[in-house]
C-alpha cells in the first residue's frame, strides 16, 4: 500500500492487487466504510462508497490506447498492475 500525489480530493491510496496484505487492507477499509455507513442516520451526513480504480496495464496492446473514456484500464481491473482506491459519497 501506498500513497500517490493525486488531484482528487477522493483519493485515499494505491495498492498492488497481487499483495494479500493490501488486499486485506482494503477489505478492512471496506468494512470501515460500511460500518460508518450504517450510523448515518445518527451523525447527519451522506452514505460514502469505495471505488476501486485499475493503473498500470499488465498487457498492452502497441497503437491502442490503454484506457477507457472514463479513464479506466481497458480489460477491467484484472488486467491492471496496480489499484487506485477512492472514496466517493454516495
Amino acid at each position: 500500500m501506498e500513497m500517490r500525489e493525486r488531484n482528487s480530493k477522493a483519493y485515499v491510496f494505491s495498492m498492488n492487487p497481487n499483495d494479500t496484505l493490501d488486499r486485506q487492507s482494503l477489505k478492512l477499509f471496506k468494512e470501515m466504510v460500511y460500518s460508518a455507513n450504517k450510523d448515518i442516520p445518527k451523525a447527519n451526513r451522506k452514505p460514502q462508497r469505495v471505488e476501486i480504480r485499475g493503473r498500470s496495464p499488465k498487457m498492452l496492446s502497441p497503437g491502442e490506447n490503454q484506457y477507457s473514456r472514463g479513464g479506466n484500464v481497458k480489460g477491467g481491473i484484472y488486467n491492471a498492475s496496480r489499484w487506485d482506491i477512492y472514496l466517493y459519497d454516495r
